[in-house]
């Protein structure tokens, strides 16, 4: 089993904050949010490998709220895989009446790399899920197996069935990196 560049993945975590900064207001709804933590834990030891700042994060108090978010979600995925192994995604765990809720996304694509657990806490609800899904289908190694994950996430419910801005930055961003669907 090939083992995650963690260096890579934040790379590509800040090409995608890079990316969603630059959406118009009217899709990214980002408030002046523009940057966010990020953990990566091995998804099999519960281990957490990494911890980056992505972005800029204007108050003090708010960082530390992001990273805490961030932290908890990756923890309650890890959590929740232990009985629901089929779970991929924080977003049934939310707690919407907290500010930073962040998002966690299981990364295991078929290109054979340890299995991790992907969290990110700072935008706005749906731009964090946004985000990582786009994050988790960069790190594919092959097109087909990006455009397979893209496709996959594309269709989730929860994007279906929410107002429209979470499909909204999705789309927006896999257009940017041009991810075939």
């Amino acid at each position: 089993m090939r083992q995650v560049n963690l260096e890579e993945i934040r790379k590509k975590a800040e090409d995608v904050l890079k990316a969603y900064v630059l959406l118009p207001e009217s899709i990214s709804k980002k408030n002046g949010c523009m940057g966010g933590y990020l953990t990566v834990k091995n998804a099999d030891g519960g281990t957490i490998e990494a911890i980056y700042r992505i972005g800029f994060v204007p108050y003090q108090k708010d960082e530390e709220k992001c990273l805490v978010a961030s932290l908890e979600v990756a923890n309650q995925l890890f959590e929740t895989r232990k009985t629901e192994i089929k779970k991929l995604t924080s977003w049934n765990n939310k707690n919407e009446t907290r500010k930073y809720v962040g998002t966690a996304v299981f990364f295991d694509t078929c290109d054979a790399y340890e299995r991790h657990i992907l969290s990110f806490a700072g935008l706005p609800e749906l731009a964090n899920e946004a985000c990582m899904f786009i994050l988790k289908a960069l790190m594919s190694q092959s097109k087909e197996t990006t455009a397979l994950v893209a496709s996959t996430i594309k269709h989730l419910v929860y994007f279906e069935n929410t107002e429209r801005p979470g499909q909204e930055i999705f789309n927006a961003l896999a257009e940017y990196f041009e991810i075939k669907m």
